[in-house]
């Protein structure tokens, strides 16, 4: 294939991401009958794609309890996915800087410099056939135990073969990068000055990881080798952990805020285990309700501190409870010896 036919196909997809997104939103704000313009003051269209990752891979994970993923009504399903879009009759005002995704089109390049991953040719290819060709199979680490170390990975990467090749796997490294930068550029576009900074700072280390000892790549994301996840798996541990400080730091949250970060750490899970330690410091913020308080009175925005105060309170409270106990035990003992 030609650079210009596979820049279009990219481009395609990932438009196609952001609409999935979209009627995954639309779907959501026609139950719950109210509607948000922007998550963490930030415009809802740049979280379209990652959601739209999140969607295909939780969809087709679904569908493969009922039937093998490679025939027509898994692709029939996601085309009547898409018909969310036409839930809210209003018109998606259309912005050129929405646009912004095309800049991303050099990351096509990758696709004629690069190889194979040993660990998808040991057993990531191997467990996508099995998607694309059966129904899910319980058990099948007995076949190999390499089987056993699944991910929404393989369900997202078993809609992108495509005449038995594994080019387009390449092209999910692409998505979770681009999503990542369109919602960076989101943040730039926020009227919240830290998202701005945070935005502009993100962009600095990405340069200057181009440098430094060995050429750099000294812990930025990068382009990996096909079959390879780790970066996509840092993009949203790192767009998670960002969340969880913002929601901390906010005097009033929605609830739009809480389930999305809710759902992106259910996907931080999904694509790896580890993902589930992000749980702990958010269930700590969004459960304690007197968060609110506590910040506004001691004006101590540190989560770090937040949760060593908080665990320390509680720690502290058990202990007094079990002395309490223990000195009822030690007066009632002395009481039925008299």
């Amino acid at each position: 294939m030609t650079l210009i036919e596979v820049s279009i196909i990219t481009l395609l997809v990932f438009i196609l991401l952001i609409m999935l997104g979209r009627a995954f939103i639309e779907i959501y704000f026609y139950f719950s009958k109210k509607r948000y313009k922007t998550i963490f003051d930030i415009d809802i269209v740049y979280f379209f794609p990652l959601i739209g990752l999140y969607f295909i891979g939780n969809l087709v994970f679904l569908l493969n309890y009922f039937s093998p993923v490679n025939n027509n009504f898994t692709y029939l399903i996601l085309l009547l996915i898409l018909l969310g879009n036409f839930i809210n009759k209003e018109k998606l005002k259309m912005k050129i800087e929405y646009l912004i995704f095309v800049s991303f089109t050099p990351l096509v390049f990758s696709f004629y410099n690069n190889n194979v991953s040993d660990d998808a040719l040991m057993y990531h290819f191997g467990n996508q056939k099995f998607i694309l060709n059966e129904k899910i199979v319980f058990g099948i680490s007995n076949l190999f135990p390499n089987y056993g170390f699944n991910s929404l990975f393989e369900y997202i990467s078993a809609i992108f073969w495509v005449d038995d090749t594994y080019m387009y796997i390449h092209m999910i490294n692409l998505l979770f990068i681009s999503a990542f930068y369109y919602l960076i550029f989101g943040f730039y576009k926020s009227n919240n000055y830290l998202l701005k900074n945070i935005s502009i700072l993100t962009l600095i280390i990405s340069f200057l990881d181009n440098f430094g000892f060995n050429g750099g790549r000294n812990g930025y994301i990068f382009i990996q080798e096909i079959g390879k996840f780790d970066a996509s798996f840092g993009i949203v541990f790192f767009l998670s952990f960002l969340f969880i400080l913002l929601i901390s730091n906010k005097e009033e949250t929605n609830k739009i805020e809480v389930y999305f970060l809710l759902i992106l750490l259910l996907f931080l899970s999904q694509l790896r285990p580890t993902g589930i330690l992000l749980f702990i410091p958010a269930s700590l913020i969004i459960s304690n309700s007197k968060k609110k308080i506590y910040f506004s009175k001691s004006k101590e925005k540190d989560l770090s501190k937040y949760i060593f105060n908080e665990t320390k309170k509680k720690f502290q409270t058990s202990k007094l409870e079990k002395n309490y106990k223990l000195n009822l035990s030690v007066k009632s003992k002395k009481n039925n010896k008299k």
